[in-house]
């Protein structure tokens, strides 16, 4: 698919964005640390990476963002973005599962893939994959759990992992005494590239973009502050 397409990620400490045309990416630029300022930083990278793939707004045919799970105010910062951008440009959407994006960074591994989000209170926004004949399959639902149920996981599926995220950091030790593996350091942000292919892939297989109004992320559970008001 010969499709134009600005890609962007603001789910967690980093932002990320690409430019990708036909499968090849033409632009992309990560800000890895950000210290989750997405507002300030998000738009000039945009519009740095459309200058540097010399590709005018006009000429994208698709917005795809990531759509949770993930930081809360990152995530309404990026979902935003592409609405604006989108309704600016008359062009839909392409909703990308945070968690998708993630694992995509482990390619073809021979071992299940698990993605793992910092979700707070010792737990992770996660899910299993895992590669079959070159395209990403998951496993069960998304979820936010303990990191420990995501262990008892994958010892009743009996197999290992590679993790990926920065919660794999977070918890490399524990991860790596039960016999996984942790991703390098350039594989545990989601890559606003990685994101675009997934949603060039999701073209392919028959997605239908959705209109900027009717875009609408998912955070696996509440804000902190609607759990604070509910009664104890």
């Amino acid at each position: 698919m010969n499709a134009t397409l600005l890609a962007l990620d603001t789910s967690g400490a980093s932002s990320s964005a690409a430019v990708l045309r036909g499968g090849h990416i033409l632009a992309e630029a990560t800000l890895i640390n950000a210290g989750k300022q997405h507002c300030e930083g998000l738009m000039p990278m945009l519009d740095s990476c459309l200058n540097l793939a010399q590709v005018s707004p006009q000429q994208l045919d698709f917005i795809a963002c990531t759509s949770g799970p993930g930081s809360f105010t990152g995530i309404r910062i990026g979902a935003a973005a592409a609405k604006g951008l989108a309704h600016a440009g008359n062009i839909g959407i392409i909703a990308v599962p945070t968690l998708d994006a993630l694992a995509y960074n482990v390619f073809n591994a021979s071992s299940f893939v698990a993605p793992v989000m910092d979700a707070r209170r010792g737990q992770v926004y996660t899910a299993l994959y895992r590669w079959e004949a070159s395209q990403l399959a998951r496993i069960g639902n998304y979820e936010c759990m303990l990191l420990a149920d995501v262990l008892e996981d994958l010892r009743n599926h009996g197999r290992n992992a590679v993790f990926a995220g920065d919660a794999s950091q977070t918890f490399r030790d524990i991860i790596t005494e039960q016999g996984h593996s942790v991703a390098p350091a350039n594989q545990n942000h989601v890559r606003a590239s990685s994101v675009g292919l997934l949603a060039l892939s999701m073209l392919e297989d028959g997605y239908q973009p959705i209109c900027y109004n009717t875009f609408t992320p998912f955070y696996l559970r509440k804000p902190q502050a609607e759990r604070e008001l509910e009664p104890q």
